[in-house]
């Protein structure tokens, strides 16, 4: 017989209750004092465990209704039996999507009560919930002189003939600052 697993209930509910105030998985294995390694053997035994169950699960109920028509005389599969170890991957899976579940809530609710005083975090919720759902786009212009710090100005309210107009300045701008001798209008492009 194998040495003990580290995989028992005081540890899948220290994880839990790390998950549920946002830790991510790394931090709450070293809040359940278990390996991050461990964690993701026990997390992928757990999802295949629940796959499979599943998809038994569903089989049994396909073969049930085909039966039942009459269209049928394949014999029902027998429910998956799993060991106890299999159970605790079972249990530590779907708890760990239960843990994620309530903390997302949580934390979404919170953003929720906060809405009010800033349309940015509707906005935010918005942009990561429904599909196709995005945030405005921002133009912003990008200049400087060499040696100089660089200097934001937000060119959203500009048409685009003076965000046109503003670029080929900062071009003209850039070359004329590097001393070829260049005359300034020699350097636009042409229309």
């Amino acid at each position: 017989m194998g040495a003990p697993t580290k995989l028992t209930q005081e540890t899948i509910d220290s994880i839990c209750e790390a998950l549920m105030i946002g830790a991510t998985y790394k931090i709450a294995c070293e809040f359940a004092g278990v390996s991050y390694q461990s964690h993701r053997n026990w997390f992928a035994a757990g999802e295949q465990l629940r796959i499979d169950l599943d998809k038994n699960e569903a089989d049994r109920e396909r073969i049930k209704e085909l039966r039942r028509k009459g269209l049928s005389d394949e014999p029902i599969p027998p429910p998956m039996k799993l060991t106890a170890r299999e159970e605790r991957y079972l249990d530590y899976f779907d708890a760990l999507k239960e843990a994620n579940a309530a903390a997302a809530i949580t934390h979404l609710n919170f953003l929720y009560q906060s809405a009010p005083q800033s349309p940015q975090i509707s906005q935010w919720i918005l942009t990561r919930r429904f599909d196709g759902f995005e945030e405005p786009s921002r133009r912003v212009e990008h200049s400087t002189q060499p040696g100089a710090p660089l200097e934001i100005s937000d060119a959203s309210g500009m048409s685009p003939e003076e965000r046109a107009a503003a670029v080929i300045a900062i071009f003209q701008q850039a070359l004329g600052d590097q001393g070829e001798g260049e005359d300034a209008a020699d350097a636009s492009p042409s229309p």
